[in-house]
């Protein structure tokens, strides 16, 4: 029978003597305690539970960067159509060095990373519910 640890999830290994531990023991520094079968499943469930939610809490946190990404390349989109003046004979004329311009560029670059990080916290957020779910199915 395959053993799980109850902190992590990760599968059990065996050394030497015999004795069960985990292979991520830097992360949680627990000595993993050889329990009945029935303690051990209702630890390892309610480990992979609050995991579960630990990614839907993460899930969340990566939309609200989705959304305030999204809000910031709006602004800044908005703020490079500002920085486009008129000239003297009434022609559209762009101006790097007018406020707008640097206001455009500072809101699209933050919101780039905000959408960048977000996407990039969204994946790591699904692969990790989709591990610990797929832990509870075996």
């Amino acid at each position: 029978m395959v053993k799980y640890c109850t902190q992590c999830g990760k599968k059990l290994k065996k050394n030497a003597e015999g004795v069960y531990f985990c292979p991520n023991y830097k992360k949680h520094d627990k000595t993993v305690k050889v329990m009945t079968d029935s303690d051990e499943k209702h630890l390892f469930n309610q480990s992979c539970h609050q995991n579960i939610k630990k990614a839907y809490d993460l899930k969340q946190n990566s939309l609200c960067f989705i959304v305030i990404a999204s809000i910031l390349l709006i602004v800044g989109a908005i703020f490079l159509l500002l920085s486009f003046k008129y000239n003297i004979i009434k022609e559209r004329v762009f101006t790097p060095g007018a406020l707008e311009f640097v206001v455009s560029i500072l809101c699209l670059a933050g919101g780039l990373f905000c959408m960048i990080f977000g996407i990039i916290r969204l994946i790591i957020a699904f692969l990790k519910k989709d591990y610990f779910t797929h832990l509870l199915k075996k």
